[in-house]
């Protein structure tokens, strides 16, 4: 049985992968015009990218999760998840809409006032946090159920999801993440040993299906190849984090810090990097150089300010973190 403190451990070190890849896929300077990716090298690589990390975020997510028994303990879980997703969705949504109001010619997705009242659906003016409210939304759920779910509700989210998938009836696509929460959780009550017990065969599988899945999302207009991706990926990532965190190296370290600050950064370096995009992207026209820097201070300029200025404010770190004061462990 793997140790509670080295169970947390590779989850910290699967999330610091997961954020690492989601500013990796938010500094490619054109990734989000209409006309695409320029790059071919760089739309492979967002393509991959895009192909699993936020169904690993949620997939650890529900993983972490606990049974509840009674009401009060259910009626106080919400509340805490409010408070830590939706405080900062809303705080950190109206301090951005001025700014990209004003930036707005620089901006790959302008932001339409009209759409405004769409932030109750999921539509922020600061559009990466859409995860913090399809994350609200599927912990809400699940948490009507007190965290439990079984194999006939895992198989009914799986059903939504892929409808979701085909039709995107919702912003953010909700039902497609809330199963891979769902799936955490299952996994997590009835499989928790499960990728202890994944040996060299099945994970060459994984990284089988992930190459093929891949490359038919690639050529094919057939979505549903996502869910091979997104759960081999997950495979992978898990996997992987598990031999890491079996080293105490400083690679590993550092990788368990940024998962450790994984909601920290997801906030924080899409705001950071904006006047470094505009310089190097919009100014210079610098496509490799201004990625490289982007995603250079979306992770270090991030992380320093929210160790040492918004953990350490009791006010911004409840408005920006949704937390109380200062801990180690962000989930």
């Amino acid at each position: 049985m793997t140790s509670k403190l080295q169970r947390q451990r590779y989850l910290d070190v699967a999330k610091g992968i997961g954020i690492f890849l989601v500013i990796v896929g938010h500094c490619i300077p054109d990734a989000s015009t209409p006309e695409g990716i320029s790059d071919k090298n760089f739309a492979v690589l967002f393509g991959v990218i895009y192909s699993f990390h936020m169904p690993l975020f949620f997939f650890v997510s529900g993983y972490l999760t606990k049974n509840l028994e009674t009401s009060s303990q259910i009626f106080a879980a919400l509340k805490k998840k409010f408070n830590r997703l939706m405080v900062p969705y809303f705080f950190v949504g109206a301090c951005y809409l001025p700014f990209k109001l004003l930036l707005s010619q620089f901006a790959n997705s302008p932001l339409n006032l009209d759409e405004l009242p769409k932030i109750f659906l999921g539509v922020n003016p600061d559009g990466e946090l859409w995860f913090l409210y399809a994350l609200f939304v599927s912990s809400a759920a699940l948490l009507f159920f007190g965290n439990r779910i079984n194999f006939l509700g895992l198989i009914l989210s799986l059903v939504l999801a892929i409808v979701d998938l085909r039709t995107n009836f919702l912003p953010t696509d909700i039902f497609w993440f809330l199963f891979f929460f769902a799936l955490g959780a299952y996994v997590r009550q009835n499989h928790p040993n499960l990728f202890k017990d994944i040996g060299a065969k099945e994970f060459a599988v994984a990284v089988i299906l992930f190459v093929i899945g891949n490359y038919m999302l690639k050529n094919f207009d057939f979505r549903e190849w996502q869910l091979i991706t997104s759960l081999s990926g997950i495979v992978i990532c898990i996997c992987v984090s598990l031999r890491l965190a079996e080293v105490n190296s400083l690679p590993t370290q550092i990788i368990e810090t940024a998962g450790l600050f994984s909601m920290d950064l997801y906030i924080l370096s899409d705001i950071v990097k904006i006047p470094f995009r505009i310089i190097f992207w919009n100014g210079l026209h610098w496509y490799t150089g201004s990625f490289v820097i982007c995603v250079f201070c979306g992770v270090v300029i991030s992380f320093l300010i929210s160790k040492y200025f918004i953990r350490r404010n009791k006010f911004f770190s409840a408005m920006i973190l949704g937390v109380q004061s200062e801990r180690r462990t962000i989930h």
